[in-house]
């Protein structure tokens, strides 16, 4: 028992030790760089705009009309934004014989986005466009993979 509250704080003690305080510490650094990465605004002092086009062979004619001008492109493995469509075209496939594939397009998605240097091309949402690079994207109603056939400033 409590004796006029004289000795209470000797009794209970805490004791705290060199792993504790390391711990601490590891564990306020993880939220800081959370917090940093997360809520941290891009100011794009450095990026610059790109154009890049998207060649999406093989579509189902009823589903070639899915994409819009105006859409929002996104990357489909990581959800990030890869821009806008600018311009979109289709025409009939071909095999590689030159006949038409009946019911059957290609794509050319024309994408407008924010980049910033990556090595000798560009990047958009950490994502490499460069020509004859194959790229999986979507919009709100398609999903498609296709290749790269430019890339301009």
């Amino acid at each position: 028992m409590r004796k006029n509250g004289v000795g209470v704080a000797s009794a209970n003690r805490v004791r705290i030790s060199v792993a504790d305080i390391v711990i601490i510490i590891t564990v306020a650094v993880f939220v800081a760089m959370l917090i940093h990465f997360t809520f941290a605004k891009d100011d794009g002092t450095d990026g610059y705009i790109i154009q890049y086009v998207v060649k999406v062979t093989g579509v189902r004619d009823e589903l070639s009309d899915r994409i819009t001008v105006g859409d929002a492109v996104y990357n489909m493995e990581d959800n990030l934004p890869m821009g806008t469509v600018t311009a979109f075209s289709r025409e009939a496939s071909v095999d590689e014989k030159g006949r038409t594939i009946p019911g059957m397009m290609d794509l050319y998605v024309t994408i407008e986005a924010s980049a910033r240097p990556y090595g000798v091309g560009s990047a958009v949402s950490g994502h490499m466009i460069y020509a004859e690079g194959h790229l999986e994207l979507r919009t709100s109603k398609f999903y498609f993979a296709g290749v790269c056939i430019d890339v301009s400033r």
